[in-house]
């Protein structure tokens, strides 16, 4: 079916903001308006005209929203959409369901690192560390309450739902992610669901929380490495690599049965021309579970600061001669526009800025930014 889009038919992505101290909805991440809603799901966004007459827009084989503009953008270009692959992973046959489908919530912003591509809004420690935030400490809360959660899960339509996927934060820090998934089990078939969490690597679970796992039809572990060694303990401050290497291995052996282990990791500047170091670790460590099942590598474009905008001509050709041309990242960077003034300044008054904050030093871990970015680096 022409554009169709499972996630604009049958997807939520709920969000508590914890700037506003409200709550938000939207058919997927990258959908560019929210919805607020102020007590109940059902009325204020999964009935809402504009979804409503955008989900039979869909059906209707109709271009696009506006509010899909990543995805199209994504598809202008020739490559592979989030709704291409939402498509391939929930199917085709949703057509203006009256159950939510799939479930991205995000109500709980624990978390132990303060990585260079995030930020005070995602994580408890960046609120910690970072200056601005400290002028006003009651600018963000750090979760929804637990009442505030499940009370408005009820409002939900989620007697067919058939995935669920859990971000932070950190999610497997706290409790959270039980405590919803306890009070569902009251009133669908968990059997029927997958679980999908997105995690930073530091964190092991209980074996109560893996017996819980294997009611489930599969649970999908990302994790979010994007390098190795000291690279990737500054990027992710403070964490340990060697602690991560372990726990990656204790996943693997004791993983059950309904489990997929995946790596996701954001491709910027401060990872890109190393990517093959992580690639080698993934193959020699941890390319397959105990059951043999494939863990597969995905990446994605890093936004912001550390984005390949900010990369330096001479960068970008290091990157060309060492990779060859059937690597995905000589492809990545083949046709891009370097040298950016504006976006290599941004980048470096960070990397200063937040060393200072964090006690590091970038010159020591990235020594060859003083050879690609002379002007800027010393």
């Amino acid at each position: 079916m022409k554009n169709y889009c499972a996630d604009l038919q049958g997807g939520l992505w709920l969000q508590y903001n914890t700037k506003k101290a409200a709550w938000f909805g939207k058919p997927c991440c990258l959908y560019q308006t929210k919805f607020p809603i102020h007590e109940n799901i059902n009325s204020e966004y999964w009935q809402h005209p504009t979804i409503i007459a955008q989900r039979q827009d869909n059906i209707a084989g109709k271009e696009l929203p506006d509010e899909c503009g990543a995805c199209k953008q994504t598809e202008l270009l020739g490559n592979y959409s989030r709704r291409e692959s939402w498509n391939e992973r929930l199917g085709t046959e949703w057509q203006q369901p009256a159950s939510v489908i799939e479930l991205d919530v995000q109500c709980d912003f624990s978390c132990n690192l303060a990585c260079s591509i995030c930020g005070p809004q995602y994580s408890t420690l960046w609120r910690q560390i970072d200056t601005t935030y400290k002028i006003n400490n009651n600018k963000f809360k750090v979760r929804a309450t637990n009442s505030n959660v499940l009370d408005l899960i009820e409002t939900m339509p989620l007697h067919d739902i058939k995935q669920i996927h859990f971000q932070g934060g950190e999610p497997l820090l706290s409790n959270t992610h039980i405590q919803l998934l306890e009070k569902l089990e009251k009133t669908v078939d968990l059997s029927k669901i997958v679980l999908w969490y997105h995690s930073n690597g530091t964190q092991r679970v209980s074996e109560t929380v893996l017996k819980f796992w294997e009611k489930f039809k599969m649970v999908e572990i990302y994790f979010s490495l994007d390098d190795m060694g000291p690279r990737m303990e500054y990027q992710r401050w403070p964490i340990n690599w060697t602690e991560v290497h372990e726990n990656m291995l204790w996943w693997k052996e004791n993983l059950s049965h309904n489990t997929m282990l995946r790596i996701e990791r954001t491709v910027g500047v401060l990872s890109a021309y190393w990517v093959d170091e992580l690639e080698q670790w993934h193959q020699q460590y941890f390319s397959h579970s105990k059951y043999r099942d494939t863990i597969t590598m995905n990446y994605h474009n890093c936004d912001g600061v550390y984005s390949c905008n900010a990369m330096s001509e001479l960068y970008r050709q290091a990157l060309l001669e060492k990779f060859p041309a059937n690597h995905w990242i000589h492809n990545n960077v083949k046709n891009l526009k370097s040298d950016s003034v504006v976006d290599i300044k941004l980048m470096f008054a960070d990397l200063n800025h937040y060393d200072q904050v964090k006690f590091q030093n970038w010159k020591n871990i990235y020594p060859e930014f003083l050879k690609w970015y002379p002007e800027y680096a010393n």
